[in-house]
């Protein structure tokens, strides 16, 4: 980037340790990386280097073993759980490969749950949720339960609920791992799309060497360590 945007996130030295079965094992080994509003950061890797890990602390699912996650300027890793979780509701969006839709819900009560768990009215979150699914391409399919929908637009669901409250960062883990090629594409350039328009923050894990290199930067784990490419 020729002018990069403020700094949305840097993080410093970040390790995370497990212990299974008395065998220690470091899963993230010192990861240092900064990332600027507005920028959309792809990360590839052999599968169990570390990329959902990653991801899950960046979202304040989990905490690290050691090391900072500055986000907007302040240390999310020395948070208290509520709010931890006042961050994960207000400023984060997550899109999992697996869309985790409610299927007694239709579309638009899947979409709207973020707000109605921020305790805005039942009414007004569902007018929301009905914006953000028209935007997604999915205005004629807003009664529709789960079932009902392919896969692709079970994923624009998920995209629409993430981006319901206009979070800073949006932390997308392997989106299309479960589409074919074509649709796959379709939900990428989505992510594109509301990247440029919103401009919204983007990091996004995947196996899709193409979508891979379709972000601002690209960035490659190996091991527990990150390196861009």
């Amino acid at each position: 980037m020729n002018n990069p945007a403020p700094i949305l996130l840097e993080i410093k030295n970040l390790t995370k340790h497990f212990t299974l079965n008395f065998h220690h094992i470091e899963v993230l080994r010192g990861i240092n990386l900064t990332v600027h509003r507005g920028e959309f950061l792809s990360i590839m890797g052999a599968s169990g280097v570390g990329k959902s890990t990653l991801l899950h602390l960046l979202g304040a699912l989990d905490l690290p073993t050691s090391g900072e996650i500055f986000f907007e300027g302040k240390d999310i890793t020395r948070l208290g759980e509520s709010a931890l979780a006042e961050f994960r509701n207000k400023k984060v969006g997550f899109v999992f490969q697996f869309h985790h839709l409610l299927p007694e819900f239709t579309a638009m009560e899947n979409a709207a749950m973020p707000a109605i768990i921020q305790g805005i009215s039942k009414k007004e979150s569902l007018r929301l949720a009905k914006e953000m699914l028209e935007e997604v391409g999915l205005g004629k399919r807003l009664e529709h339960k789960p079932g009902e929908l392919s896969g692709g637009e079970q994923q624009r669901v998920a995209v629409a609920r993430a981006l319901l409250l206009h979070p800073a960062l949006v932390l997308a883990d392997e989106p299309t791992g479960n589409l074919d090629s074509r649709t796959s594409m379709e939900v990428f350039h989505l992510l594109q799309k509301l990247n440029k328009e919103r401009k919204v923050t983007f990091i996004l894990v995947t196996h899709n060497e193409k979508i891979g290199a379709g972000g601002d930067r690209l960035f490659e784990m190996v091991d527990g360590s990150i390196k861009e490419k």
